[in-house]
């Protein structure tokens, strides 16, 4: 049995936490939430947070590896923090989503981002207990723009 959000998402609730097991499927289940919705809206609509810019560099190039086997019509590739979707067979490529760096929160907090439905913080507990100074503040800044 693998994890599925849906009974927690119907509570319709503005802020959903999980936490479990590792390895029974909640990244997955999330990752192939966010790219449903990038696909259905064909524009930017998820953000993937990460603590430091740098992470990015750890993420961009493969996060939707684990669920691409699921379109097999679809081509993902990021460009600099953009998320794309590309159609194999029109060509045709999108935005879907964007990595967003909480650090830079001061940044990113300028910049609207009025079609984000899904913010996604994977490994939001961190093992090393390497977190920012006023981590949940900024967190919620970048929620709030």
């Amino acid at each position: 049995m693998w994890y599925n959000a849906q009974q927690l998402l119907s509570y319709k609730r503005l802020y959903n936490f999980i936490c479990g097991v590792r390895g029974h499927g909640k990244t997955y289940d999330e990752t192939k939430r966010c790219i449903d919705v990038g696909l259905k809206e064909k524009k930017l609509s998820f953000a993937v947070l990460v603590r430091y810019k740098e992470d990015i560099l750890f993420v961009k190039d493969g996060w939707w590896s684990i669920v691409e086997h699921l379109y097999p019509k679809f081509k993902f590739f990021s460009q600099r923090r953009l998320i794309y979707a590309q159609n194999i067979e029109t060509n045709e490529t999108f935005v879907i989503g964007e990595f967003v760096a909480i650090s830079e929160y001061m940044r990113v907090k300028k910049t609207p981002r009025p079609y984000v439905k899904i913010i996604f913080f994977d490994e939001f507990l961190n093992e090393e207990n390497d977190y920012l100074n006023d981590e949940i503040t900024k967190f919620l800044s970048v929620c709030d723009s």
